[in-house]
């Protein structure tokens, strides 16, 4: 049956399952240093990005050869998000005693997480500086919503929730919790650039 073949369905699909499970580790022990992490986010989307593009993929190698090319531009932006996130908060309780500032803090503060969804794979796949790579996210977060929200929806049940309201998955999550929502979301992502890099 064409289903058991190497080129079939199953056999791809345990592949490409075999492929997620190592991503993931690799970006967990990558992220050990802490400041690490936004490199590891940009080797993830790196090898993310080309599974669904059916690139031919190394996962090791090509995870580690963006992470050294990219991590000192990574780092850098890390570091703008971290400083970003807590001037927001900073400002938030220096003057949350206006009720009326809530609404406008939590629009900022959701613009700033829908913008960080692209941050990582924009570097992952352009060769751009931050300021210009905060331009184009905010500019493909800004002009494709639907597909932000469910990447959003996807990243942060996957990767945030599943482990803080969910306990028990902890081995689920060790195992796919990280590379797994960002492969679904590279789906969309990987659309999104096809529409301004000429892809089809």
């Amino acid at each position: 049956m064409k289903l058991f073949r190497l080129d079939g369905g199953l056999y791809q699909g345990l592949t490409r399952l075999a492929d997620v499970i190592i991503l993931n580790f690799i970006f967990l022990i990558a992220c050990l240093p802490i400041f690490t992490i936004g490199a590891s986010f940009t080797a993830l989307y790196s090898v993310t990005l080309k599974l669904i593009e059916q690139e031919e993929t190394y996962v090791l190698r090509d995870f580690w050869k963006s992470f050294r090319s990219n991590f000192f531009q990574s780092t850098k932006m890390l570091g703008v998000i971290i400083t970003l996130f807590a001037g927001l908060m900073g400002l938030f309780r220096l003057i949350d005693t206006v009720n009326i500032i809530t609404y406008p803090f939590l629009l900022l503060l959701t613009l700033l997480i829908f913008i960080c969804l692209y941050l990582f794979p924009i570097l992952a796949r352009f060769k751009m500086n931050n300021k210009d790579t905060f331009k184009w996210a905010f500019y493909m977060s800004s002009k494709n919503v639907a597909a932000t929200i469910i990447m959003f929806v996807i990243v942060g049940g996957g990767t945030f929730a599943l482990p803080i309201l969910l306990p028990q998955a902890i081995v689920l999550w060790l195992t796919m919790g990280i590379a797994g929502p960002a492969y679904l979301s590279s789906h969309f992502i990987t659309r999104t650039f096809n529409k301004y890099d000429g892809g089809s």
